[in-house]
C-alpha cells in the first residue's frame, strides 16, 4: 500500500520555483507566495513545541515543520529516531534519510551555538524550521533557522536563514512527506495521501 501511495504522490503535475531558496542570504517569506492549506500542533495544542504544516508555494506543495521549543535538542533527538525507523536499511529511501539525520544534528549544533551567542534572551526557546518540498522539477530538503512573530495565538514565519538545502531522490521526499503527514495529524496511510493530493483548506481562524 505504502508504494502505491508514495507513486501517487510522485505523480503530481506541478511546476517549482526553486529561486527563493538561496543558500547564505535570508529568505523573506511572502503571505503572497504561499498558502497555509493545513495545521497542527506538535505533539499537542496543549504542549506545542512547533508545527507541521501543508504548503502550496505558487506550484510547489510543501511539508513544513517548524520548531519553537526550550528543548529542542530533545525535540530532534525524537525526529531522528522516528526517523531511523521509518527507514531501514532495506527500504528505498534509506540514504536520504541517514543523510537527513546528519543534517538535522548539524542543523541543532549550528542553531545552539547561535542562540549561546545571543545577547538577548529573552525568549529561551531555540527554532528551527525544516521544509520537504515536491514538484515535477524539483524534491528537496531543507533546514532553516526561522524569524518569528506571534499574535492571537498564531506563529507566522517572517524570514528564514538557509543551514542546509540539498536534492533528494523523489522516492524519500514523497516518502517522508506521507510519513509527516500520517504523524502529526494522526492519520492512516489513505488519509494522509489524500491530504497530500487534494488538500482543502481549513477555516484557520481559531487553528
Amino acid at each position: 500500500m505504502k508504494l502505491l501511495l508514495t507513486a501517487a504522490l510522485l505523480a503530481w503535475g506541478l511546476t517549482a520555483m526553486a529561486s527563493e531558496l538561496v543558500e547564505n542570504n535570508p529568505v523573506t517569506v511572502s503571505a503572497t507566495s504561499e498558502q497555509l492549506l493545513q495545521r497542527t500542533y506538535v505533539p499537542s495544542q496543549e504542549k506545542p513545541q512547533g508545527e507541521v504544516r501543508l504548503i502550496q508555494r505558487e506550484e510547489t506543495t510543501v511539508v513544513q515543520t517548524l520548531l519553537y521549543s526550550k528543548v529542542l535538542k530533545r525535540v530532534v533527538g525524537a525526529i531522528c529516531k522516528k526517523e531511523q525507523q521509518h527507514w531501514p536499511q532495506q527500504r528505498q529511501g534509506h540514504e536520504g534519510a541517514m543523510r537527513y539525520v546528519a543534517s538535522l544534528r548539524q542543523a541543532l549544533d549550528e542553531i545552539g551555538q547561535r542562540f549561546k551567542a545571543r545577547t538577548d534572551r529573552d525568549d529561551r526557546r531555540q527554532k528551527l524550521l525544516i521544509e520537504f518540498s515536491l514538484s515535477d522539477r524539483i524534491a528537496l530538503v531543507a533546514f532553516f533557522e526561522p524569524t518569528i512573530e506571534e499574535a492571537e495565538g498564531k506563529v507566522r514565519v517572517l524570514d528564514k536563514r538557509p543551514i542546509a538545502i540539498w536534492e533528494a531522490s523523489r522516492a524519500y521526499v514523497a516518502g517522508n512527506m506521507l510519513e509527516i503527514i500520517q504523524d502529526a495529524f494522526a492519520l492512516n496511510e489513505t488519509q494522509a495521501a489524500a491530504m497530500l493530493l487534494n488538500p482543502n483548506p481549513r477555516d484557520l481562524a481559531d487553528k
